[in-house]
């Protein structure tokens, strides 16, 4: 199978995997031969790319980080626990009975249950951004991605959990902003700016009165806009004095953010967004947990199609923790489209002068 942009699937290619809509509802089946209706579907509901079956790459296959039912279940988990917390607060119940902490460690163990026991390779990142629901995605995903982040540096079960706590309601701060300024379309003005930039203290004072959420945790909530440089909110803390937790949960919270679709800006491929983050290591993100998240995650997914420097299509085979940027490809068609007869193994580790562009 292949992984190609929606513009450039033809009538008659055949899906490779089942696709969902954004509420985890079926769309179409793997094995789904594809016609001008069901691809003006899938653009109507703003796929962008899927993938397909060829020929050359029946050998290759999909490796997701958490499959589509176990990510259903988790999502519906945080609604839940999530809706039932901000409803208490919404009616102004004097007693929360929802133990957030408790309920975020149950759900933080059967995600950690689910991606520690995952085979030794790098991840795709494509099965983050198929859902719509973007606050809960994107809490799964900080969550998910700094647990990965976690484990590559050796965290302990204990650190895990409590790293994970933190990521996954680094944000809960927002849901205190004022309903005008979180729903705002437009761009902030200087003081909409700094009402937005209270979501850190104001999520810090939410978790610390939280019973079975540790400190550490919700420094998450505060320390996440930090940057090494001291140039960050909401103190201006520098490098060192940032606790690693807030270090980690910042480069998953902007690599997921930039690599979502928006309704402000389009979304940064996984390349565009690793160049961003090794653009500001060292003085914006912490260059060791950067590291650390490409020896755990794919930049160019296995089933990934891509374009070399010397004109030349070609797909992801395999890829290497240590060389993120340089995994082997399979050349299938010539400079003018024309399919090869057989295709070309090229392993990039070996040929420095073969980029993917």
């Amino acid at each position: 199978m292949k992984k190609v942009p929606l513009r450039k699937v033809k009538e008659g290619d055949i899906l490779a995997l089942d696709l969902y809509t954004e509420d985890f509802k079926l769309l179409l089946v793997r094995g789904t031969k594809l016609s001008f209706p069901l691809i003006t579907l899938m653009s109507n509901r703003a796929i962008k790319e899927v993938f397909i079956e060829d020929e050359h790459t029946d050998d290759v296959t999909y490796s997701p980080l958490l499959f589509h039912d176990a990510r259903k279940e988790i999502h519906k988990e945080i609604y839940r626990v999530l809706f039932q917390y901000l409803s208490q607060e919404e009616i102004g119940f004097k007693f929360n009975s929802v133990d957030l902490g408790k309920e975020f460690e149950k759900i933080s163990r059967t995600l950690l249950n689910y991606i520690a026991t995952q085979p030794d390779i790098l991840h795709s990142m494509h099965d983050i951004h198929v859902y719509d629901h973007y606050v809960l995605q994107h809490s799964l995903n900080v969550g998910m991605i700094s647990g990965m982040i976690g484990l590559e540096k050796g965290l302990s079960k204990n650190e895990l959990i409590e790293l994970m706590v933190g990521a996954m309601l680094f944000d809960i701060g927002m849901t205190k902003l004022p309903k005008h300024v979180l729903n705002k379309k437009g761009t902030f003005s200087t003081i909409e700016k700094k009402v937005v930039q209270r979501h850190t203290m104001l999520g810090y004072e939410v978790l610390i009165k939280e019973r079975n959420i540790s400190e550490e945790s919700a420094l998450c909530a505060l320390y996440h806009h930090e940057r090494l440089d001291g140039d960050g909110y909401p103190t201006n803390l520098p490098g060192d004095a940032i606790h690693l937790y807030p270090r980690i949960v910042a480069v998953a919270d902007v690599f997921d953010a930039l690599t979502t679709q928006r309704h402000h800006r389009d979304q940064y491929s996984p390349h565009e967004a690793v160049e961003y983050l090794y653009a500001s290591g060292g003085t914006m993100f912490d260059t060791d947990v950067i590291k650390s998240f490409l020896k755990t995650f794919a930049v160019f997914p296995v089933g990934s199609t891509v374009k070399l420097n010397n004109g030349l299509n070609a797909v992801v085979t395999k890829v290497f923790p240590d060389f993120p940027l340089r995994p082997v490809v399979r050349i299938l068609e010539d400079t003018h489209g024309e399919r090869l007869h057989t295709p070309i193994d090229v392993d990039l580790r070996h040929h420095h002068n073969v980029t993917i562009q």
